[in-house]
């Protein structure tokens, strides 16, 4: 049992180098197996040590490493041990992020911080900031894919591949903002991440989805064309799946009007169609322009069973049960209309 302490330290244009002989592969992002760090300026205060761990301020940092990582500024108060991580009132500054958070990293040894993604739990509060979520790459190399700059917040727990995030706020681009509970299993492989998402409010628009960057082969998350026609779209309630293949129990509101679902949702494999089955319910739901028809149908009130595929004129094929309370077409408003059959 020992202890040390010391009271202030102040390096500047300090280069740290260590590399693993032993190592595999080099890896993409930041290689705690060939690390080559240049510390510009550090400067350390408070500094006490008990055994194996390292409580200190860290007053002022501005590093880089050879991977492209880059910290303009950092300072906050810090616990290190080969057990963990804390740092509290943490703010973070880097050429594409400004961070304000508290943060927990726990592992059981040094050696999981190279495989971050499966061995590595964290628990952050995060205050409002602004992330560009291609710096986490550095950190879990998979992510290196998403370079999208978005403002957020909320409490996270867990591993990256089976993580939990509570009361978040997400923005993106120009009309994205979300406000709800998010739970995924399975990143950064965003294809095959299970998602269980309670909504309270999530506005976009698929300008804004098509520009939001992913890891994997196409880039970007698929949406249909055909969703454009729905403009600016605002959601609540509750999804379950995979962002291609869920079920959702929600209320949707549009340019179109306001659908109540309660469906499954399935694209298929190349993408090009939508599939889908369960309840849904319309409201003053402009049934014209969603099925390009808006010549001949208006407005419409419904609630129905339905089962089917397609978006648009051309590709929808539906089969319908239920009635239709108001259905303007042609001028005209008819009323208390029962449905059964097939729409193609």
């Amino acid at each position: 049992d020992w202890r040390a302490s010391l009271t202030g330290l102040n390096l500047e244009n300090v280069r740290f180098r260590y590399i693993d002989e032993n190592r595999k592969v080099d890896s993409p992002g930041m290689d705690y197996a060939d690390l080559d760090i240049f510390v510009s300026e550090l400067r350390i205060s408070d500094l006490a040590i008990h055994n194996d761990t390292f409580d200190f301020y860290i007053d002022h940092l501005r590093a880089r490493d050879k991977c492209g990582f880059v910290v303009d500024t950092l300072h906050g108060k810090f616990s290190l041990s080969p057990l963990f991580l804390i740092a509290d009132g943490l703010e973070i500054k880097t050429p594409g992020s400004k961070l304000d958070l508290d943060l927990t990293f726990q592992y059981e040894a040094w050696e999981d911080y190279i495989a971050f993604t499966e061995k590595v739990n964290m628990n952050s509060v995060i205050r409002p900031s602004e992330l560009n979520m291609k710096e986490i790459g550095y950190f879990a190399p998979d992510l290196l894919a998403m370079d999208n700059h978005v403002r957020l917040g909320g409490m996270v727990k867990g591993r990256v591949n089976n993580l939990k995030v509570s009361d978040f706020r997400f923005a993106f681009g120009r009309d994205t903002r979300f406000l709800g509970d998010i739970s995924l299993y399975g990143l950064p492989d965003a294809s095959e991440t299970f998602i269980n998402t309670s909504i309270e409010t999530f506005t976009f628009t698929r300008e804004d989805v098509n520009r939001f960057a992913i890891p994997g082969s196409f880039g970007t998350i698929p949406v249909p064309a055909e969703l454009e026609v729905f403009g600016k779209m605002q959601i609540n309630g509750q999804f379950t799946g995979f962002y291609n293949d869920f079920v959702s129990t929600a209320t949707f509101e549009s340019n179109l009007g306001t659908i109540y679902t309660d469906v499954s949702l399935t694209q298929n494999e190349d993408y090009s169609n939508v599939i889908y089955n369960g309840e849904l319910r319309a409201r003053r739901f402009h049934i014209g322009k969603f099925l390009g028809l808006d010549k001949y149908f208006g407005n419409m009130d419904m609630d129905a069973i339905v089962s089917g595929s397609g978006l648009t004129g051309n590709t929808v094929n539906i089969n319908m049960n239920g009635s239709i309370d108001s259905l303007d077409f042609m001028g005209n408003t008819f009323n208390q209309l029962g449905i059964s059959g097939e729409i193609a």
